[in-house]
């Protein structure tokens, strides 16, 4: 006896054979959306498994394609999207005429790979299939190990130049984050590309050096998200690396932040400077302060935290300064964290204890790394 042949794939795809729980995950976006996000929370190779996902089911292509260009640590996808033309110079000889929006230069002598650089009157965003991706990055995190970047930043700069009044290059772009040694001319080019983006967070880990370019990128900040950046974290681990005044004196313009955290082991680290501005922070919910100043604090007793709503304090450091910094805090609602530099005594514990207890009602819950017995 004779079976029909039924084309599974194409069966799966008719809404009107799915069982009713199916049709109403796979009609619902939302629904397909946590789906797809917790596939990308597991396996060796969540990238590949979601990419065959969205080869096995139409219906999980858009939602695979939002979580997979939801958070890039490099730009060069995008600009791979542009049209290119190849333009090789071997000899001084030209291959090929230039006629596209973006085109690799080999440059032989000198190169392995191809120098991309933008040669256009026209924006990026005049691309339809640029849009469609540039509308779904939420999270650029620029890692250390990736090298990938090989656009020159005065193409950065012109690509910048060519865009309409009022058009962000990334529409949904919230945070940015930075994991170098030091802030590159070429990174902070990169900068001026998300200078319309709704940004929310910024975060500078791992900075050893102290450069310019890492002050051209607080200057920006300071200047174009003064009022809309809610969380700054800045780690600077090595202690023999200066970072001053000269470079974080923008951070005063940002005055409406909720979460801050400063790391900085350098013994001479301008944190006294600092305090003013962050204790002038009204909106501050979090706050991480580890540094290890090895100057006697200045009179900073006259200085109260105008926070109103903190939830979480820790501080690190010196005993001294701990107690220093504990002293312009008079509400913290949930927790207090702090991470002395080396052993407390027995003395110190009881007395930050006696003052927690004394000064915050009802009091907060009080972690370090030992609490001590009493």
């Amino acid at each position: 006896m004779s079976h029909p042949i039924v084309d599974v794939g194409k069966v799966a795809l008719q809404p009107a054979t799915w069982p009713p729980l199916v049709g109403e995950v796979l009609g619902c976006s939302d629904y397909l959306q946590k789906i797809i996000e917790c596939i990308n929370e597991v396996g060796e190779f969540p990238k590949r498994d979601l990419v065959n996902f969205a080869l096995a089911n139409k219906f999980f292509v858009n939602p695979v394609m939002d979580t997979v260009w939801k958070t890039m640590h490099t730009l060069t996808p995008f600009f791979l999207l542009f049209p290119v033309a190849l333009t090789s110079y071997s000899n001084g000889t030209k291959a090929r005429p230039l006629r596209a929006f973006l085109y690799h230069l080999w440059i032989w002598a000198y190169h392995t790979s191809p120098i991309q650089i933008i040669m256009t009157r026209v924006p990026a965003t005049s691309d339809e299939t640029f849009n469609s991706y540039a509308y779904r990055l939420r999270h650029l995190a620029f890692k250390k190990d990736v090298r990938s970047e090989n656009l020159p930043p005065l193409s950065v700069i012109r690509l910048a130049l060519l865009q309409p009044n009022g058009i962000p290059f990334f529409p949904r772009l919230e945070s940015l984050s930075f994991s170098y040694f030091e802030v590159s001319q070429a990174t902070a080019a990169y900068t001026e590309l998300i200078a319309l983006s709704p940004i929310t967070k910024l975060e500078l880990t791992d900075l050893h050096t102290e450069t310019a370019t890492f002050v051209t990128v607080l200057s920006l900040f300071s200047l174009r998200f003064a009022g809309a950046l809610k969380e700054l974290r800045m780690r600077m681990p090595d202690p023999g690396r200066a970072f001053t005044m000269e470079s974080l004196r923008f951070l005063p313009h940002l005055t409406d932040l909720t979460t801050l955290s400063i790391t900085c082991p350098y013994p001479h680290f301008p944190i006294y400077d600092l305090l003013k501005w962050i204790t002038g922070l009204r909106n501050l919910e979090t706050l991480e302060i580890d540094v290890r100043p090895r100057l006697t604090a200045p009179i900073i007793a006259g200085l109260r935290s105008e926070a109103q709503s903190l939830r979480f304090l820790r501080i690190g450091g010196p005993f001294g300064f701990i107690m220093s910094v504990l002293r312009m805090f008079t509400d913290i609602g949930e927790c207090i964290e702090l991470a002395p530099s080396r052993a407390t005594t027995e003395l110190e514990d009881t007395e930050i204890i006696m003052y927690v207890e004394r000064t915050f009602s009802p009091s907060p819950e009080l972690l370090w790394k030992e609490l001590p017995e009493l």
